[in-house]
């Protein structure tokens, strides 16, 4: 796995690391990646290794969570994510979607609102700031999609009739605009929205 490492030097090729109170999550140090990433491999995997980072692991507040104490806490992982998450794969959760409940879908879907969903798993490199004067020079982060078929032919169709679509956040908006892009409904995007993009898809 390429996994972020802080302190990055603390990794050095070889070197093993025991998780959880247990110990029983080994990871082995590998050749370092760019900017603090490290390649670790690790004493487990498929299925077991999903159950050990379960046990063993904490979820990773972002420092814009307002909390005093940031020591983890058993509501971290109901909290810090969507209502409508269903299948792991993103390393941080799609911030604009934390303030949507159930009473407030429900309450768009009454007015009759459509809502569909698509998958973008967010990546590390969402974590990483643009140093580049020119925008031309930064080097976009890539990031695995997939939009259903009927999600895709719910927004064409709304289009056609003259409606909007609203993506909810620059990662719905980033996945509607790689499938217009390329033409396909999955895949991986490097994708860089900035002022002077024209838009194919979204609307809002």
């Amino acid at each position: 796995w390429l996994c972020m490492a802080r302190p990055a030097n603390v990794f050095t090729p070889g070197r093993e690391f025991c998780f959880g109170e247990d110990g029983t999550l080994i990871a082995v140090a590998g050749d370092r990646g760019d900017e603090g990433m490290v390649w670790v491999d690790f004493s487990v995997a498929g299925p077991a290794f999903t159950a050990a980072l379960e046990r063993c692991g904490q979820v990773p507040l972002p420092p814009y969570i307002g909390r005093l104490d940031k020591r983890p806490t058993a509501e971290d992982a109901a909290r810090y994510q969507t209502i409508y998450a269903s299948r792991p794969g993103a390393v941080a959760a799609p911030t604009a979607g934390l303030h949507f409940t159930p009473e407030l879908d429900a309450r768009l879907r009454e007015r009759g609102i459509g809502v569909a969903e698509i998958t973008l798993n967010v990546g590390p490199g969402t974590f990483k700031p643009i140093k580049e004067e020119n925008l031309d020079n930064h080097a976009m982060h890539a990031e695995w999609y997939e939009i259903p078929p009927a999600t895709w032919e719910a927004a064409a169709a709304t289009k056609r009739t003259g409606g909007r679509v609203v993506a909810v956040g620059t990662t719905s908006a980033r996945t509607l605009e790689s499938a217009a892009a390329e033409g396909a409904l999955s895949g991986w995007t490097r994708l860089f929205i900035r002022p002077g993009y024209e838009w194919r898809m979204v609307d809002g």
